[in-house]
């Protein structure tokens, strides 16, 4: 008898060149690359997980504007969020409310309460955004 896959929708947002892409590769390819390549529509990527058996999809969107009809496809029927800014970048920072208004207007299947969680990138250039910040904005955001 074979055993079901259960598969783990996973999608990830947030601005251009936060390092969303590299992020995704890291964690499913364990490969990273210090080269900035824009993603063009949708990546994707798979992590397969031994423990009850189920993989995980993550659907990579890009963070350009150009792309939201391709990007509004992916809200649906996803299991969790991953919102991306870059701790260099303020604005970057201060976007992740635009995410969120996103995900809420495209994503409209009202049964399934999606895991969200925050990730500040690039620690390694620095920090304009203080932890404190950080750490209040994803409390009263309900994210992890």
């Amino acid at each position: 008898m074979t055993k079901t896959i259960q598969r783990l929708r996973i999608l990830s947002l947030g601005d251009p060149m936060v390092g969303k892409s590299s992020l995704i590769k890291r964690y499913c390819e364990e490969n990273f690359s210090p080269e900035y390549h824009p993603t063009i529509g949708i990546d994707y990527g798979v992590k397969d997980f031994s423990i009850d058996e189920f993989k995980a999809d993550f659907f990579d969107t890009a963070g350009d504007d150009v792309y939201l009809e391709i990007r509004n496809e992916f809200y649906e029927n996803i299991n969790a969020f991953i919102i991306v800014f870059d701790l260099t970048s303020k604005k970057s920072f201060e976007n992740v409310n635009k995410w969120m208004s996103e995900l809420k207007r495209y994503n409209q299947t009202s049964h399934i309460k999606a895991l969200g969680f925050l990730f500040g990138n690039k620690l390694d250039l620095g920090r304009a955004i203080s932890k404190t910040v950080i750490e209040q904005f994803a409390s009263e955001s309900n994210l992890s």
